[in-house]
């Protein structure tokens, strides 16, 4: 894939996702995935899934407190505590309790890792506080934004959540490159409105890291993480 230099021009902090993974990266991404994962060999566990999230990610290395939107399973949450500080406060936040996966991860996670379950609407006040509460006077070094996928549910998680991520911090979308259906906007179309305001970077795969676009066939093409550095956002939220 050839693109535009300036298409390619990133940040210092995103050097880190450029190289692909290594073994020992893989795993341990592979040890909590199979632990957790219901369905394995389902589209979202491919490769190149798992190459993205695992390029991406390393931005999270020993972070303090972390929320991930949309953790039904947990997986993905399970395979970030190995990434995280020996201590860190993890928030879980899903609409839909799982208290099988739940009590999983409980026994998982670092055991000074401080674990809390949310369950309530992402884009309603209430969950916000409860999350605001949990942090006890704390910001957020980074969340992961992976609920529902409708366009305007991806924006009231950002608006939602976004200012509570240190300057220093990181805002990351799962499925970037969902464009929705026939009657449905998705995730690439709010992608596209934060752009419009502040850059918005994209891990896919194995490709290079760039500025976000949308994908270049037509289709239900799924996968991509996005990442909005949080000091590009001072002023705007």
């Amino acid at each position: 894939m050839i693109l535009p230099k300036f298409m390619l021009d990133i940040p210092m902090e995103l050097e880190t996702c450029k190289n692909l993974s290594k073994k020992i990266e893989i795993d341990i991404f592979m040890l909590a995935w199979n632990k957790f994962c219901d369905n394995p060999e389902s589209i979202g566990n491919s490769k190149l899934a798992r190459e993205e999230k695992i390029r991406a990610f390393r931005l999270i290395q020993n972070a303090n407190n972390f929320l991930e939107i949309g953790t039904f399973n947990k997986a993905n949450l399970a395979w970030l505590s190995s990434l995280l500080a020996f201590d860190a406060k993890i928030i879980d936040l899903d609409i839909q309790l799982n208290p099988i996966k739940e009590r999983l991860i409980k026994n998982h996670i670092k055991p000074e890792q401080n674990y809390t379950s949310i369950i309530g609407d992402s884009t309603h006040l209430n969950t916000r506080n409860k999350v605001i509460e949990t942090l006890n006077g704390d910001l957020l070094d980074a969340i992961f934004i992976d609920a529902n996928h409708v366009m305007r549910c991806v924006l009231a998680d950002f608006a939602q959540f976004a200012n509570l991520v240190k300057p220093d911090g990181y805002i990351f979308f799962h499925d970037i490159q969902w464009e929705g259906s026939e009657k449905i906007k998705g995730v690439a179309d709010a992608i596209e409105i934060i752009q419009r305001y502040a850059p918005v970077y994209q891990c896919v795969g194995n490709n290079p890291i760039s500025h976000f676009h949308r994908p270049f066939k037509n289709g239900q093409f799924w996968g991509g993480i996005g990442i909005v550095l949080a000091k590009d956002l001072i002023g705007l939220i």
